[in-house]
């Protein structure tokens, strides 16, 4: 008895989630349209880039 009412419950569940996902789907960004308005953050400083620079001449010659 207890398990037919805990089946029944989780087939409530079921239908509930499915009836749900079709909203989420119409919720979902378009991840081909999303911009990052953030500008890029340098690693390095343009001093330790030209000093990177620099050295690997001096390793090449």
């Amino acid at each position: 008895m207890v398990d037919d009412a805990a089946r029944d419950g989780r087939r409530e569940r079921r239908r509930g989630r499915t009836g749900e996902a079709g909203s989420e789907s119409s919720r979902r960004p378009n991840y081909h349209s999303l911009k990052n308005p953030f500008l890029p953050q340098p690693i390095f400083s343009d001093d330790q880039v030209a000093a990177i620079h620099e050295t690997a001449l001096r390793v090449l010659e």
